[in-house]
């Protein structure tokens, strides 16, 4: 399974845009790996993100988004693993200099599977999950710092740190 996923994320950032239309729509878009760490369960994550800009004329502050993210960790004498596919909704404020503060609204899908377990003590060896996801994103230059806070299911509390590659940058509104 860990092979799959590397072979997805190696792939998402491999694959070039060939005609002009895809290539105007990666010009307004950036895209890089993240890590972070998961709260309620623990859980360390690395994953990729990928955000496009002025998709929408008449928003030129919107922002949307995709991203995936695998996470590990333990919890008492059991390792788990967690997936998390976002799809998210941002809407940039310029803040300074090549600083945007953007709060975020999407769903998440959260997957979590405990290693190594036979349905111990009544509890669910693995299980999945969609929850509304809300939070805040600061971009800085390159740097893409996240806090998300799940509402659902799905885990609790999110922090991701990213590179962002690409031309992509948000129209602003001033705040």
């Amino acid at each position: 399974m860990r092979k799959s996923l590397a072979a997805i994320l190696v792939s998402a950032f491999l694959l070039l845009p060939v005609t002009t239309a895809e290539a105007q729509v990666m010009d307004r878009a950036q895209y890089g790996p993240q890590v972070g760490a998961q709260f309620s369960p623990d859980a360390f994550t690395i994953g990729a993100a990928i955000i496009f800009y002025q998709l929408i004329e008449s928003l030129p502050e919107l922002g949307i988004g995709g991203d995936f993210h695998y996470g590990f960790g333990s919890e008492g004498n059991f390792d788990f693993s967690t997936i998390t596919i976002g799809i998210l909704a941002y809407y940039a404020f310029l803040v300074a200099t090549n600083a945007y503060l953007m709060p975020l609204a999407g769903l998440q899908f959260y997957r979590f599977n405990y290693s190594d377990c036979d349905n111990i003590f009544g509890i669910s060896c693995d299980f999945t999950d969609t929850a509304l996801a809300l939070g805040a994103a600061l971009l800085y230059q390159q740097f893409l710092f996240r806090a998300i806070l799940g509402l659902g299911g799905a885990n609790d509390f999110g922090l991701t740190v990213g590179y962002m590659f690409g031309n992509g940058r948000p129209a602003s509104s001033q705040m």
